[in-house]
């Protein structure tokens, strides 16, 4: 009945969902270069490890349409959940809570990324480990593709060896067996997925994403209190403190709930440790990344509860006053981090039912799809990448001011061109259209109407958008207002603007 609930909700959240650009961006890279091995050389420090676009390039080479971005992500995430539901050891409200909240059931399914594929990873790799003293060489391939979905998988691969490293120690010490023999060829295989993803994320080109100064990261604030926020909206500063308090006390409760297993505690402790300084001194941490630690917490709990020590474990295991204890504050605690999700899941309900979808792309798309005079315009955008997410929708030529080129996914570099005016727009359209000989279509974020004296306004990774009332005088006389497409979920809400003429005889 779990299982027929999250394919009902699954469903229609992905009927109604806007693709935006993190999601087409993976897609253009995949299907990017004449040949595999041309792709995988592109993929170069973009950020992310190679599984995904893998998989994307492989579906697309056996049905050569858009729609195998969507599938495939619903698939792997169907896949976990046929898994889950039917394999975790754990009762019906935790599976449910898991399941239909906003984790599983929108961002590792619905929402077409990377993060799907590891929690399909981390479920197979919690019902394989029982059988570990044997299976090396499938486990170790589980870490291998773990470490290269993305950077945080590499971390918990890394908590996967640990675990397993301290329980062999602890059931036989370091002298020679089959399973030592084992984990051996595991741990190899997952130093050769770590060497990869470090070999395909490694130098990044987007250096302008990668942050200058550390920041001191929250307690997976974007987890716990970002999906209250969003579905109640701003709260009391004091009530606010006190969310957060209760819900930081459930993350260290969920690993004191693991404290009879020194691997599953160590393993919960340092990767946590691991991601707040990946947070702090990389990239600050989103939902769909911290979300992960939360799913590597299910596994470790589905690994105790297999041999009787997590907070689902048969009755036939001794009582304890001092093991119940444990049990009951670990299992209360990932109950809570489950039930944060559910606020989540009612917001994303909300929005996408609504007017509010995640980006306006589609909405453009079939406005510009209307049009046959604009069937061979060519796109530009500020910020350039509102134009990511269109090759899902439209077939039609996008230009990157700030890196003057031609092309569907931008590079967040620091050579790129940093600040832009409304009247260096104008001229990148005017070129355009002379060179080109098709319509020139603008897609701005900045609201115009807005403007009422000079202004620079910060956009992305330390670009800037000059705005002055003459200069939204010469443009707005330059240019016809096509249509407004807000709000959106995200950033990517604009005006888009056709350009009318040149301006060689515009004197600045």
């Amino acid at each position: 009945m779990i299982l027929f609930a999250w394919l009902a909700l699954t469903i229609l959240l992905a009927h109604h969902h806007v693709f935006w650009r993190d999601e087409v961006r993976a897609f253009s890279i995949a299907l990017a270069g004449d040949d595999l091995l041309d792709m995988l050389r592109g993929l170069r420090g973009e950020g992310h490890p190679a599984v995904w676009y893998l998989l994307l390039r492989g579906a697309h080479a056996l049905v050569a349409r858009v729609e195998v971005l969507p599938a495939v992500a619903w698939l792997v995430a169907f896949t976990a959940m046929v898994l889950f539901l039917l394999r975790a050891p754990f009762r019906w409200p935790m599976l449910a809570l898991f399941a239909l909240g906003d984790v599983a059931a929108y961002e590792y399914t619905v929402m077409a990324r990377n993060y799907g594929i590891s929690m399909l990873l981390i479920f197979v790799f919690a019902m394989l480990y029982p059988r570990r003293h044997r299976n090396g060489l499938l486990l170790g391939l589980v870490l291998l593709l773990l470490a290269n979905t993305n950077v945080h998988s590499a971390l918990l691969a890394g908590g996967f060896a640990l675990l397993w490293l301290i329980d062999l120690l602890r059931e036989q010490g370091l002298r020679w067996t089959a399973a030592l023999g084992h984990l051996l060829l595991g741990a190899t295989l997952l130093l050769m997925g770590v060497i990869a993803c470090a070999l395909t994320v490694y130098p990044p080109v987007n250096d302008a994403a990668v942050m200058e100064h550390a920041q001191l990261s929250g307690m997976f604030l974007e987890l716990t209190v970002e999906p209250w926020l969003r579905l109640l909206g701003p709260m009391p500063d004091q009530l606010l403190r006190v969310l957060s308090f209760a819900l930081s006390l459930a993350i260290i409760g969920g690993i004191w709930g693991l404290v009879r297993s020194t691997g599953a505690f160590l393993a919960a402790l340092v990767t946590l440790l691991g991601f707040l300084l990946l947070f702090s001194l990389i990239y600050p941490g989103d939902l769909r990344h911290e979300a992960l630690w939360l799913v590597f917490m299910l596994a470790l709990y589905w690994i105790e509860a297999a041999r009787g020590l997590g907070p689902t474990c048969a009755s036939s295991i001794r009582r304890e006053d001092s093991v119940v204890s444990t049990r009951a504050v670990g299992h209360l605690s990932v109950g809570i981090l489950l039930a944060s999700q559910v606020p989540g899941i009612l917001a994303q309900l909300h929005d996408s039912l609504g007017d509010k979808p995640e980006s306006r792309s589609r909405d453009f798309a079939t406005f510009i799809a209307a049009q046959p005079q604009f069937a061979r315009a060519t796109l530009i955008a500020d910020p350039d990448f509102l134009l990511e997410p269109l090759p899902y929708y439209l077939p039609n030529r996008t230009y990157l001011m700030r890196e003057h080129r031609f092309g569907t996914t931008v590079i967040f570099s620091k050579t790129a061109q940093k600040s832009l005016s409304l009247d260096q727009i104008l001229d990148n359209a005017a070129a355009l259209k002379r060179a080109e000989g098709n319509p020139v279509i603008i897609l701005l974020h900045k609201e115009l109407d807005a403007v009422s004296s000079s202004a620079i306004e910060k956009e992305g990774y330390g670009w800037e958008l000059v705005v002055a009332p003459d200069q939204v005088r010469r443009f707005l006389g330059h240019t016809r207002l096509l249509g407004r497409f807000r709000p959106a979920q995200r950033d990517e809400a604009f005006e888009a603007y056709e350009f009318l003429d040149d301006l060689r005889a515009e004197t600045r």
